[in-house]
C-alpha cells in the first residue's frame, strides 16, 4: 500500500508558521495597521499570489514581491521588497514544526510506502522535511 502525505498543514504547520512571521515581520517594520490586520491581509495575498504563480502567470519571486507590495507598500523596488520578503522568510523557516502527531503516525504505517506531495515550490518544501530527516524520517 503506498500513502501519501501532503506537507503543508498536514506534516508541517505551515498556518502556524505562517502567522507567527507575519506577527513577527509586522514588528520589524512598524506597520500603522493593527497586527491582526496585517496578518490577514499577510495571508490574504498570500491566497492570491502564490495561486497566479501556480497557473503560471507570474515566477516565483515575483509572487513574493508582489505579497510584500500588497501589504507593507506599494513603491518598493524589487530589491526592497525582496529585503522585507527575506525577514518574513527567516522568521517563517524559525518558526517550521511537524505536527506532535506526526512521527507516531509515520511509525505507524513504516510497513507501508510513504510518500510526499506538494505543490510547494520543491527546493522550500525539501528545506522543510531536512529536520524531520534528522529526527528519525529515512529519505528512501
Amino acid at each position: 500500500m503506498l500513502v501519501l502525505f501532503d506537507i503543508d498543514d498536514t506534516l508541517i504547520d505551515h498556518s502556524a508558521a505562517s502567522r507567527s512571521a507575519s506577527i513577527t515581520l509586522h514588528g520589524m517594520i512598524d506597520s500603522v495597521h493593527p497586527v491582526d490586520e496585517f496578518v490577514r491581509s499577510w495571508a490574504a495575498s498570500l491566497d492570491r499570489h502564490y495561486g497566479r504563480y501556480l497557473k503560471g502567470e507570474i515566477g516565483f519571486d515575483e509572487q513574493r514581491r508582489a505579497r510584500v507590495r500588497d501589504v507593507v507598500e506599494s513603491t518598493l523596488t524589487d530589491e526592497e521588497a525582496d529585503a522585507v520578503f527575506a525577514r518574513y522568510l527567516a522568521a517563517y523557516e524559525g518558526a517550521w514544526a511537524l505536527f506532535p502527531d506526526v512521527l507516531p503516525c509515520l511509525d505507524r504505517l513504516s510497513s507501508c510506502r510513504l510518500g510526499i506531495i506538494s505543490n510547494g515550490h520543491s527546493t522550500q518544501q525539501r528545506k522543510k522535511l531536512a529536520p524531520a530527516l534528522h529526527t528519525g524520517l529515512s529519505s528512501s
